[in-house]
């Protein structure tokens, strides 16, 4: 399992528990004017995933609220499953999510700035997430894409620079991303904010499913309709993580 995983993560639960509530509310909030879900057959309903050596299971999306098409709320717990992530819209340019933290957003709905430490997004013409930073540039991610319109590389503050590769000895063609999944913080190209991607407010995800982010290899398994259903992710030992596993389930509506 990786080391620094756990700081990650303990910073996610630090910074989401301060406003949420109890995924056991039945409140529906008001979806506003923000971003439409990725034209899907299908809607994701829930994302964990389970640490191979000790058996722990973190889940990082559950019980999601729509309205719509629009995704308003869901559960984040990878150590509180009833964290409730809530988004609501105002001024046709605002999001606040949490409750308390406001962003202001695109004509298409993406994020442009957040009043958290003063993060700045950036897109491409494809509409996709090429850039964020704090004000002081501290903190900060650049990514780069193909014509596929595929992360290649991910420069960041935190974890360097990691290519990204789509195929590999058994997989021949790059996989299809047809549930748009971004594994974020997993991928190394966010930290704090990632589960924010699935209100729709960080762009569109990339058209593939990578095999390889730096020396860590995922291996998919595809259910019937070409989603994924599991992937296990073996994590090569360097100077952030050590070697293990973990294997992710992904369930759809």
């Amino acid at each position: 399992m990786k080391k620094f995983k756990f700081l990650c993560m303990a910073l996610i639960a630090v910074f989401t528990c301060v406003s949420f509530t109890s995924c056991s509310d039945d409140d529906d909030d008001d979806a506003g004017s923000g971003p439409v879900e990725p034209n899907r057959e299908r809607k994701l309903k829930t994302m964990y995933y389970v640490d191979n050596e000790s058996g722990f299971v973190y889940y990082g999306f559950s019980n999601p609220q729509w309205s719509g098409d629009k995704l308003i709320a869901f559960c984040d717990g990878d150590y509180r499953p009833d964290n409730k992530m809530t988004i609501s819209y105002s001024d046709g340019n605002k999001a606040f999510v949490g409750g308390d933290i406001e962003m202001t957003l695109n004509e298409k709905g993406y994020a442009l700035y957040a009043d958290y430490h003063g993060w700045s997004f950036a897109y491409n013409e494809n509409g996709q997430l090429v850039n964020w930073h704090d004000d002081d540039d501290y903190e900060f991610c650049t990514l780069t894409y193909n014509a596929d319109g595929d992360i290649i590389n991910a420069e960041s503050s935190l974890y360097g620079s990691k290519m990204f590769e789509y195929t590999n000895g058994t997989v021949t063609s790059p996989i299809e991303n047809k549930g748009g999944i971004m594994m974020m913080n997993n991928w190394r190209i966010m930290w704090d904010f990632e589960y924010y991607y699935w209100f729709g407010i960080y762009g569109k995800a990339t058209r593939h499913l990578p095999v390889k982010v730096g020396n860590d290899t995922y291996d998919w398994t595809l259910d019937g309709q070409g989603y994924p259903a599991k992937c296990v992710v073996t994590y090569a030992e360097d100077a952030d993580y050590s070697e293990g596993s973990d294997t992710y389930y992904f369930e759809w509506e």
